[in-house]
């Protein structure tokens, strides 16, 4: 794990951060909204959208990071793996 976002993370609290992840999805939400209702044509827009998309991405995962950092004992990796098996096994019964 990167040091800063330790640093960055232990400075504001959980609380904080908490608000702070709050504000960046909800900034994920738009960018994505516009991309999909500007940016998915042939028009040139779609690079700058997608690129808004992408910068709040970012924003996203140093969020989720720092609270990663900030919630203690929860076993993350096993929760993600739990979900990435059971949707592909939707997936295998789903196809015809």
């Amino acid at each position: 794990m990167d040091k800063r976002l330790n640093e960055i993370a232990l400075h504001h609290g959980l609380d904080a951060q908490l608000d702070q992840t709050i504000e960046e999805c909800s900034e994920l939400i738009l960018a994505i909204q516009k991309y999909k209702r500007y940016g998915n044509k042939d028009d040139g827009f779609d690079t700058y959208y997608l690129a808004q998309v992408g910068e709040e991405i970012v924003d996203v995962e140093i969020m989720i990071k720092q609270l990663k950092i900030l919630i203690e004992g929860f076993d993350f990796e096993t929760f993600e793996n739990g979900k990435i098996v059971r949707e592909l096994g939707r997936m295998k019964e789903a196809k015809p």
